[in-house]
């Protein structure tokens, strides 16, 4: 029988425009990130997508933006790891 791989559903909310690319809260809620790039032509989800992929040590490719394309309220789907070690390695992040 085939294990399906983890999977992480994560609530996002974005703040593009900013002066340095961080974690700046974490809450029930959703993580927030602020990004450098303008929210124009999705860069600055292009620019999430890679912060994203480079705290977590994963590809571009495994994570996916599933619902808010055009809002900062935003819904991640993350591939290959479950929401416990997204967070464990988002809390590093953000405590640093």
């Amino acid at each position: 029988m085939d294990v399906p791989p983890p999977v992480c559903v994560l609530g996002i909310r974005l703040k593009p425009s900013s002066s340095r690319e961080r974690i700046t809260a974490i809450d029930e809620k959703a993580v927030t990130v602020a990004v450098a790039a303008a929210p124009v032509d999705g860069k600055a989800n292009d620019a999430l997508v890679k912060f994203l992929a480079k705290k977590l040590d994963v590809a571009k490719s495994s994570i996916v933006i599933r619902r808010g394309k055009t809002s900062r309220m935003k819904v991640v789907e993350i591939f290959g790891m479950n929401k416990t070690k997204v967070m464990e390695k988002l809390w590093k992040t953000f405590s640093k």
